[in-house]
């Protein structure tokens, strides 16, 4: 078809699960980081968001799992599980996924990167969303460093980089916090694009899909992709309920140890 695709991720058999015609779907979506002065090859898993896709239900639910959640990686020591990603991949951030949230089944991961939502988010004309305070920081002070941010507060239009940087922030925030805030985003770009939209811009969309994501090999089937499509045009007018994630914060004082979490 003329797209440039990233070639698909090696997966350990039995981490996806197929899913048959008309069954609800489970998908992991990561968000994938290059941390602030990181060379190549150290990229975390920024965001794990898991999306269920079932036109039988009445919304489409949403869970962001905490990236500073400390877990059982398969086959490595305990971690936090934005970690799984740097060391195993695709697969094994979701084999992590799975085994922290009992999931019998997910039917779908993709990986997609910075530029990758940056391009998405305009070709969709952009999100408006109701920012609620100043999010600033310009690395001028002293501690530890964050992306730079300067998005005012108000009802506004977050284009590419400004989106980006919103959904991103973490200067001063809670993991829970920027969950909440990235799934009201979600929220407004799902309420503001409509599926006529989608469609009238499909062959952009994939072209982007193509360049900035990695994906479990079921994606690059035909006939899965249009199973996927399909459940997401089903659920498309259904609105998006978010599922709490339910955890504390403590911090680990050893020299070399997990900081807080």
């Amino acid at each position: 078809d003329g797209i440039r695709r990233t070639p698909p991720a090696p997966f350990k058999e039995g981490v996806i699960a197929r899913a048959k015609p008309g069954e609800p779907q489970t998908l992991l979506i990561v968000g994938t980081d290059r941390r602030y002065g990181a060379g190549k090859g150290e990229a975390n898993s920024d965001t794990m968001m898991l999306v269920r896709l079932d036109p039988k239900q009445q919304a489409t639910a949403v869970l962001n799992v905490p990236r500073d959640l400390v877990v059982n990686i398969p086959g490595f020591q305990r971690g936090k599980i934005n970690s799984a990603y740097a060391v195993g991949g695709l697969s094994l951030a979701t084999e992590t996924v799975k085994a922290t949230m009992g999931l019998a089944r997910v039917h779908h991961a993709m990986a997609v990167d910075f530029k990758g939502f940056r391009r998405a988010v305009n070709a969709l004309s952009c999100i408006y969303t109701d920012v609620d305070r100043r999010y600033f920081n310009d690395n001028s002070g002293p501690g530890e460093n964050y992306a730079a941010i300067d998005v005012q507060p108000g009802y506004q239009r977050l284009c590419g980089q400004r989106a980006l940087d919103y959904v991103r922030y973490r200067h001063g925030d809670s993991d829970l916090v920027r969950a909440a805030r990235q799934q009201s985003f979600l929220r407004d770009a799902k309420d503001q694009v409509g599926t006529s939209a989608l469609i009238d811009r499909r062959t952009e969309l994939v072209a982007i899909f193509g360049r900035s994501t990695q994906t479990d090999p079921g994606l690059h089937d035909n006939s899965q992709v249009l199973r996927l499509l399909e459940q997401g045009a089903l659920s498309a007018g259904k609105p998006v309920r978010q599922i709490r994630f339910p955890g504390g914060f403590a911090v680990d004082p050893a020299v070399g140890g997990l900081g807080s979490y």
